[in-house]
């Protein structure tokens, strides 16, 4: 649904129409991506966007 690269701003717009699974489902993709991704912007985009969905989650 939404891309583990898209823009931390845009994700939170997108965080209300998510379900838990969907959540869930990035989550775990950004963390298959944090092991192989070796450009530095990228990784720092995947850690802001991992922090914003773990605190969606845990508020979920």
């Amino acid at each position: 649904m939404v891309s583990p690269y898209t823009d931390p701003a845009e994700l939170k717009q997108f965080l209300p129409i998510m379900t838990k699974d969907d959540i869930e489902d990035l989550l775990k993709t950004i963390d298959q991506l944090l092991r192989v991704e070796s450009d530095g912007n990228k990784i720092m985009r995947l850690l802001d966007n991992r922090d914003i969905l773990e605190k969606a989650l845990e508020n979920y």
